[in-house]
């Protein structure tokens, strides 16, 4: 399930201002490196967010991954016709404005990098919050592998992006057994026949065997960060909790262990250290229950296209009803003869 996200930095803050110890959060990166440790203890899938990027690769053909990648959805490729041949995020570029005298201001944009106003060079990440209302306005969102349909068989045959038919897949030419590791389910680059080239992943980088500054259109989960990088955290009572006490035992952990006091310091600091870890452990199994639980929408949804099924209706006057073989079997005399016993066995009452 799906829920509403926070920052690192208000987690953090709340942790240390619960227990009245503001002034001893000075370390923020090392802060923010626990609580990512800690939230990748409970974090599901669900949590994960489908992102489409635009890269390219290098002199040798590598790519570096985007540092929230989690799972390969599909990786396609454009080879330019020449250097200045890049692929534009088409964008609104004229809007209009009421002023309060009843003028009307109007803002154009243009695009300091290739000189046009209908496109956008530096094409930005884009992110799909894959929720139960999406998938309603997006019906043929089936499994995270089916993004769209193909525009026609033909363009199937010819291993063609879901996305755009300016792009075509890489097959994966990695080892087998990192396939899974890597990818989601029915990915199409691991079935990807005829394709001209391929690609393997050694994380952090995807190597291909395409010339340099080639297009990769890249379609991948990840975590949600926000605009500093930092993965946002689901605002959960649980999963709050985990991360507020499993930040705050590791904080007294080092306490105890730059402690030089044998007897009461050392000791108050080793029940708080016991105190809040415990508490972390019981609020990440917790958790890790709560983000796993389907919405009522979700469960609904899951419920029709698995348990339920629209049975056709047989007991219509004059339409033929078809049995299983083994059913007739057991409906036919000879099986009703073999149940009832030897004919001298049977008594009358």
């Amino acid at each position: 399930m799906k829920y509403n996200t926070t920052t690192l930095d208000v987690v953090i803050d709340e942790a240390f201002s619960d227990v009245g110890l503001e002034a001893e959060k000075t370390d923020m990166a090392l802060l923010k490196r626990w609580a990512t440790d800690l939230y990748r203890e409970f974090s599901t899938p669900d949590q994960l967010l489908h992102k489409i990027v635009l890269l390219q690769t290098d002199r040798l053909g590598k790519v570096l991954l985007p540092d929230d990648y989690k799972l390969v959805d599909q990786v396609s490729y454009r080879l330019r016709d020449s250097k200045d041949d890049c692929t534009r995020r088409e964008q609104v570029v004229q809007w209009v404005q009421n002023m309060y005298d009843g003028c009307k201001a109007e803002v154009n944009l243009i695009c300091d990098v290739c000189h046009q106003e209908t496109c956008s060079c530096a094409a930005p990440k884009i992110e799909v919050d894959v929720d139960y209302m999406w998938l309603k306005s997006n019906p043929w969102y089936t499994n995270p592998t089916t993004m769209g349909t193909p525009y026609n068989s033909t363009e199937q045959l010819q291993n063609m992006s879901y996305f755009t038919n300016k792009f075509r897949l890489l097959a994966y030419k990695g080892n087998s057994y990192h396939r899974l590791r890597y990818h989601v389910d029915n990915c199409e680059n691991l079935n990807c026949i005829g394709c001209s080239y391929g690609y393997s992943i050694e994380l952090p980088h995807i190597l291909t065997d395409l010339p340099p500054n080639t297009e990769i259109l890249l379609s991948y989960f990840g975590e949600k960060t926000d605009e500093n990088g930092d993965i946002m955290i689901p605002d959960e009572p649980n999963s709050l909790e985990a991360i507020k006490k499993g930040i705050l035992s590791k904080h007294f952990a080092i306490k105890m262990l730059q402690s030089t006091d044998p007897n009461i310091t050392k000791s108050k600091y080793r029940y708080f250290y016991e105190k809040f870890q415990g508490e972390s452990d019981i609020a990440i199994g917790r958790a890790k229950s709560k983000l796993d639980m389907p919405s009522a929408q979700e469960w609904r949804s899951f419920l029709s296209k698995v348990w339920t099924k629209r049975v056709r209706n047989r007991a219509a006057v004059n339409q033929a009803v078809p049995h299983d073989p083994y059913d007739n079997y057991l409906r036919s005399p000879d099986y009703v003869e073999h149940l009832a016993g030897p004919k001298n066995d049977r008594r009358v009452i």
